[in-house]
């Protein structure tokens, strides 16, 4: 899609996707502001740093004075003072000890919907240098990670926060330092899943969630999470009942030396244990192969002289058997001497069997890589005949679809570096053998997606048996299996 045709028109006449501006349901602000109120009953003073029109302040009480900033004057009437700057330019002055620029109130509440435009928008790119000086690198991936490290870096200890925003944060790789900034700087209370519709009627299918921490810290607090309901309905309803998990704040995160501080949302303590264990990238090499920077040039979509070699870069939803994804040239190793950005990674790895792994598409799966065969910057294993077919198995199981999509990443984008953090749990041999007969089976039988469900449903059964894993969480991993895209 082309840049002009990313657009989202507001009621208002403003362009979504340029201001990252989306209203805020009532039922969200007023489940934030009572929490916020439950953590600060004494709030004098309340700052919404990106105020829109007003909505989340107009849930906050009258005792409370209420100050707004928004770069864009919304005419918010919800606010007793309203300050038309950039809240990020504030912000920074203050963090860096500038005597320049208006201060930051001292406020007991700080309440958000920061807004989401990814490293593109026009702000980052114009004042990246400067915001990654000030607020570190990590936080110019996004315009909400600026916001949330800014608000979590100027709030004043005992500070409540309340935000709704982008849940990317989660889990992603890039956005590590911004959950260690959460872990060390606050105390979390609430951190709910948002479902996917939740902006969807201002033109918005985005994944967020609903956050409330303290500024400063309580080690072994208890915090409160729900996982991704089904709809809008479902998160009122989950919110004013309070059907909640509660976990101490020591198990809220994965925590390994493997492991990047990646926050858990409803996983069984039985899943999480697994991760204790020896991880694929451990055991065998999990790696990225081949970047043209021009596959059309390439690689061919029939098999030649002049395009020798069968390329995978993205298996996808083809499970077990994969036809190539083209041929790339017979002289890439010559090539990639000469042209700067076709890389080959991996060299000693060239033509060996193993595993490819999807890499883009909400589902996980892995078909085989046969040998002879080139492959891209998905992530590949590259493990022998006596390995790979209980392993191919498993890495396509519903147990493998869960512990890469609801705990390693919850977005689209698995790179070798995710792949090969996957634990191998204490698997018999016996178990492995009837794994490799299952997937040799699925592999030789060239099944379609919907033929493959059927051998992952034995696969799952088998697994389940071995590791000895609960009706309870059985049935977890099956209904977030189900519909993976709004369970993410």
């Amino acid at each position: 899609m082309g840049r002009n045709l990313k657009r989202v028109i507001a009621d208002e006449g403003l362009d979504r996707r340029a201001t990252g501006y989306y209203s805020t349901p009532s039922f969200v602000s007023d489940y934030i502001a009572k929490r916020l109120y439950q953590i600060r009953s004494d709030a004098k003073i309340a700052l919404d740093p990106c105020v829109g029109m007003g909505e989340m302040t107009s849930a906050l009480g009258r005792e409370t004075k209420k100050i707004g900033i928004d770069i864009l004057d919304m005419n918010p009437l919800s606010v007793d003072e309203f300050i038309n700057e950039d809240f990020l330019e504030l912000a920074g002055n203050e963090l860096v000890g500038s005597l320049f620029g208006q201060p930051l109130p001292n406020a007991d509440i700080i309440i958000a919907n920061p807004p989401y435009n990814c490293h593109e928008t026009e702000y980052i790119r114009k004042n990246k240098k400067r915001l990654q000086e000030i607020f570190g690198k990590h936080t110019t991936l996004n315009m909400y990670s600026l916001f949330l490290s800014a608000i979590i870096r100027v709030a004043k200890p005992n500070t409540a926060i309340g935000l709704i925003v982008h849940d990317s944060f989660l889990t992603a790789r890039g956005h590590e330092a911004l959950r260690k900034l959460i872990l060390s700087e606050c105390e979390i209370h609430y951190l709910h899943l948002c479902p996917s519709d939740l902006f969807r009627n201002q033109g918005a299918d985005v994944r967020t969630c609903i956050l409330i921490l303290t500024k400063g810290i309580k080690k072994n607090n208890e915090v409160f999470i729900s996982p991704r309901p089904s709809s809008k309905e479902e998160l009122q309803r989950i919110l004013t009942v309070g059907e909640f998990q509660s976990v101490a704040r020591d198990k809220l995160c994965l925590i390994g030396d493997a492991d990047r501080s990646e926050f858990l949302i409803n996983a069984p303590p039985e899943l999480i244990e697994l991760f204790s264990e020896p991880r694929l990238g451990e055991m065998f090499p999990c790696i990225t192969g081949i970047s043209t920077g021009f596959d059309k040039k390439y690689i061919s979509k029939t098999q030649s002289e002049e395009f020798a070699y069968p390329f995978y870069k993205n298996p996808g939803s083809r499970r077990f058997f994969s036809n190539p994804d083209g041929y790339m040239v017979s002289k890439f190793l010559d090539i990639s001497k000469v042209i700067p950005n076709f890389i080959v990674r991996n060299k000693n790895y060239l033509f060996k069997e193993g595993i490819s792994c999807s890499s883009m598409g909400v589902a996980f799966g892995a078909a085989i890589l046969p040998k002879d065969a080139t492959f891209g910057v998905n992530a590949n294993i590259i493990v022998d005949e006596s390995e790979k077919w209980w392993l191919l198995a498993y890495l396509n199981s519903s147990l493998c679809t869960y512990l890469v999509r609801s705990i390693l990443l919850r977005s689209n984008m698995i790179t070798a570096g995710y792949v090969s953090r996957i634990p191998l749990p204490n698997i018999s041999a016996s178990t492995r053998t009837e794994l490799a007969g299952l997937s040799k089976k699925a592999y030789n039988e060239k099944v379609s997606p919907k033929e493959a469900t059927l051998y992952i449903r034995s696969i799952d059964q088998v697994l389940f048996r071995d590791l000895s894993i609960s009706e309870d969480t059985q049935n977890e991993i099956h209904r977030f299996c189900s519909d993976v895209i709004k369970n993410t």
